[in-house]
């Protein structure tokens, strides 16, 4: 019997379905590309400790703020989210008007399902397959989201930018727990900084990963019978319930 503390849920339209499925793989959203554009912040507390310490270490030709710091961290920290609950949730629905289908699985399903083994394995497995290693990528994270008051709270540790807050009360109802990575490319631009990739793709054994999934209430048979084509390019054998 699955232990209802461990269900996750992810909320996804026809396409994301459909990306991964033919993928193979997890898609991963670079932070500072998600909606809310609080993403990534860090508390007032936690600026306030770090211009002090930044201050004091007195870094000779260092001329970088941390705000700076804060911004381009966002651009090499990618999620995948997930909605943490016993049973489906109606108000999810309704903030994810675009999603077709939930596909439910628990958290050690989704840890055992990523076949990340090292980074050489990733970069031969990445989609679309990398021809030469031009990139890092720093081990996986697994989390719930914890909900904090950004004037009161301290968010992360020192100069570390944290996937794993969010603000409190705003968010609370999507309870979320997050698969979190850092990758970055080696390539540089013309001033010579590093060039942010646009995502990041980890494949992952669908069998492991899909316990069922779910149909959204309103939806059509059409859409059903659209889900049922998506699986039946893999032969996937995964429960659809309407």
């Amino acid at each position: 019997m699955e232990n209802q503390t461990n269900i996750l849920w992810r909320y996804i339209d026809l396409y994301k379905l459909k990306d991964l499925i033919e993928k193979d793989a997890l898609y991963f959203c670079r932070l500072d590309k998600l909606p809310d554009i609080r993403e990534g912040y860090r508390s007032m507390p936690s600026k306030a400790r770090d211009h002090q310490l930044l201050n004091l270490m007195q870094i000779p030709d260092i001329s970088i703020t941390i705000d700076e710091i804060e911004e381009r961290a966002k651009t090499y920290n990618f999620v995948n989210c997930w909605h943490r609950s016993p049973c489906q949730s109606q108000e999810m629905w309704q903030n994810y008007p675009k999603a077709e289908v939930v596909i439910k699985t628990t958290v050690d399903s989704l840890k055992n399902s990523l076949k990340f083994e090292s980074t050489i394995d990733y970069f031969k497995r990445t989609y679309p397959p990398r021809k030469s290693v031009n990139e890092v990528l720093k081990e996986i994270q697994f989390g719930n989201v914890t909900y904090i008051n950004s004037d009161k709270d301290f968010s992360n540790p020192a100069f570390t930018l944290s996937c794993f807050h969010k603000e409190k009360n705003e968010f609370e109802y999507e309870n979320e727990f997050r698969v979190c990575v850092q990758a970055w490319s080696w390539d540089t631009d013309d001033e010579g900084k590093p060039k942010p990739l646009e995502y990041v793709y980890i494949p992952v054994k669908l069998d492991l990963l899909i316990h069922e999934i779910f149909m959204k209430p309103s939806s059509s048979n059409k859409k059903s019978n659209e889900v049922d084509s998506i699986l039946k390019t893999k032969g996937l054998p995964m429960r659809v319930v309407n």
